[in-house]
């Protein structure tokens, strides 16, 4: 299937990441280090601008294969570069699809509209059966724009993960199925209850793996 290069929502130019968006990467990630480097262990050491534009390039052929289609979140008041959302490990067969993904704290305020059009493009566009995201538990800006966006805590996966660290974490399991977005109410189910830290960007997964 032919996945979609570009789309917008009211405030957000979702665009596949391409060659040349490699420097204008590097700068969204270096002014939001201090948010981003506590939960993405792709941060230590700090990527480079060559590393950057390697990875906008590597994504851009796994979307040229329906492999991924890692965007880039442009903000449509001021043309600057807000953060970064995909959709990781589409397994076409079974309809499954993970969702990851940050934002720079200026537009932080904007995650929950970005998210909201991966996960109704999934449904409506991919006709996918399963979108999830897997969350550390101790980011609760992240686990709290989860349950706000409709997904169900499905489970909690105990020392799942090293973390940014090399420590051992717990990893949040969210989801939402078809049926869900049918009409079905969203989870109410709280996440882990491990130490928060306090952040104002929101992190999903590890996005500078191609």
């Amino acid at each position: 299937m032919w996945l979609d290069p570009e789309f917008h929502t009211d405030r957000l130019r979702i665009r596949v990441a391409q060659a040349g968006d490699g420097a204008a990467l590097y700068r969204c990630i270096t002014s939001a280090a201090e948010q981003l480097t506590p939960w993405m262990s792709w941060m230590n050491p700090l990527p480079t601008e060559a590393g950057c534009e390697d990875f906008c390039r590597r994504v851009h052929a796994d979307y040229l294969y329906g492999k991924s289609l890692q965007c880039l979140l442009w903000s449509r008041r001021d043309g600057s570069l807000a953060g970064f959302i995909g959709l990781m490990n589409i397994e076409w067969t079974l309809r499954h699809v993970e969702i990851g993904g940050w934002i720079h704290p200026k537009y932080a305020g904007q995650s929950k509209e970005a998210l909201e059009a991966l996960v109704n493009y999934s449904f409506t566009k991919l006709k996918a059966k399963r979108v999830y995201m897997t969350i550390d538990d101790r980011n609760l800006a992240a686990n709290t724009l989860a349950r706000r966006a409709g997904f169900k805590l499905e489970g909690l996966l105990r020392n799942q993960e090293l973390d940014a660290q090399k420590a051992w974490c717990n990893i949040c399991m969210w989801a939402l199925v078809d049926s869900d977005v049918r009409g079905q109410p969203g989870g109410t189910v709280e996440p882990g209850t491990g130490a928060a830290r306090s952040v104002t960007s929101v992190a999903v997964t590890a996005p500078l793996r191609a």
